[in-house]
């Protein structure tokens, strides 16, 4: 799409092999790193434009690692860089999450979600179980989402160094497994 330097980085060994085979299928030429939010492998003001998508923010343990995250991604930027980050609603999560759900990913493959929220009602914990049809259960996981209402992550954003942190409202997405609200930042 004319962009040049871009960068995937995940902690997943799996999501970046994906990557990687769908980059090469596509004929486009990225580069994947696997790593942590916390510590980025780059020097101060590589980017341009950093993006964290797929409602991928919230999973560590602390908010303190959050914002770690986000310091990171403020140092790699360059002065007026942008960011943009999709989150879901987390007061929307709060209260209209579904206890389970089923879904096929494909013709071999489901998945069964559990979930429940925190004592503290501030993250929402998931049991994730993928089963193949023919091998039986091929992972079994659990994690926790931190639950970002708009005013909580705007202040994280705002503590992390970011300013003129505008949101573009809400965005519905109509998955199999529910509709949920995502909201993007745009921050200079």
């Amino acid at each position: 799409m004319g962009f040049k330097n871009v960068e995937g980085l995940d902690r997943s060994h799996y999501l970046i092999q994906r990557a990687k085979a769908q980059a090469k299928k596509e004929g486009v030429s990225l580069k994947f790193r696997e790593g942590d939010a916390r510590r980025l492998p780059y020097p101060p003001d590589t980017f341009d434009a950093v993006m964290l998508l797929g409602n991928s923010f919230g999973y560590f343990e602390t908010v303190q690692d959050d914002l770690r995250v986000l310091k990171e991604i403020f140092r790699v930027l360059k002065p007026w860089g942008r960011f943009l980050i999709d989150v879901a609603d987390g007061a929307y999560l709060r209260e209209h999450f579904q206890p389970r759900s089923w879904e096929w990913i494909d013709k071999n493959l489901f998945v069964c979600r559990e979930r429940s929220l925190a004592l503290d009602e501030q993250r929402l914990i998931s049991r994730e179980v993928v089963t193949h049809v023919g091998k039986g259960v091929i992972v079994d996981q659990l994690y926790a989402e931190r639950l970002y209402t708009h005013e909580n992550l705007y202040e994280l954003l705002k503590t992390a160094g970011f300013s003129e942190i505008t949101s573009h409202g809400e965005l519905l997405s109509d998955s199999r497994i529910s509709t949920i609200t995502l909201r993007l930042f745009r921050i200079w």
